[in-house]
């Protein structure tokens, strides 16, 4: 079987979800009406609603972010992919800067070095040539799951800060089978949805507890 090629994306994109701002807008309004019972402002105007909502998912999503961005990286394969591909580019653009014809260098700006440009191609190329043996010296690249767990403690943290300061009060419980579970999970798992981590209120349960442990100003006094 042919396996597919690795596919990567050197810009980063790969490594954070972008919204449009119609997106981001309707995710804030769906957000809203799930967290609406769950606000720990007593007595909530509308205007209060929308606010706490709106920091809590800007938070949630800077958060993810900047997980993602820090602590994911491309695979050695996708390296690899992608080393070759410049390669090829920078080959083709050395061969074409080479059979430039004369007069088309006639026309062009006093100043345009042609040769100059691409002896320095043939420089880069011997840089990226280099990396071939650094590439497979570089540690196993993390795994999705690791990453998602990580950025999901990240993320509960900074969610439940803000509950905090709201006037929240941080409890962990997700107990199923009595169909009770407290209002801090339920807003961890409504915001963990709305930004692409789908946990279960029990693994939610266990991250809030987590980050309460990992920040003393979410610890119980």
């Amino acid at each position: 079987m042919t396996r597919a090629k690795p596919r990567y994306d050197g810009g980063g994109g790969w490594k954070l979800k972008q919204y449009t701002e119609e997106q981001w807008t309707r995710i804030e309004i769906r957000v809203s009406r799930e967290l609406a019972s769950f606000c720990p402002v007593k007595n909530a105007s509308e205007d209060e609603l929308k606010q706490w909502v709106h920091v809590t998912l800007s938070e949630a999503s800077d958060a993810l972010g900047t997980m993602y961005w820090h602590t994911q990286r491309l695979t050695n394969e996708e390296l690899r992919a992608e080393r070759q591909d410049l390669l090829k580019v920078l080959r083709e653009a050395h061969s074409r800067l080479s059979s430039v014809s004369h007069d088309l260098e006639l026309m062009l700006a006093v100043g345009a070095d042609v040769l100059g440009t691409r002896d320095k191609l043939v420089e880069l190329m011997r840089f990226v040539e280099m990396n071939d043996a650094a590439i497979d010296q570089l540690p196993r690249a993390r795994r999705a799951i690791e990453i998602r767990h990580e950025a999901a403690l990240e993320m509960a943290v900074r969610v439940l800060r803000v509950f905090k300061e709201y006037g929240g009060d941080i409890t962990a419980t997700a107990d199923t089978d009595r169909n009770y579970i407290s209002d801090s999970v339920q807003i961890l798992r409504i915001v963990g949805e709305a930004l692409g981590l789908p946990f279960d209120p029990t693994t939610w349960k266990q991250t809030l507890t987590q980050a309460r442990k990992s920040s003393t100003d979410l610890q119980e006094r």
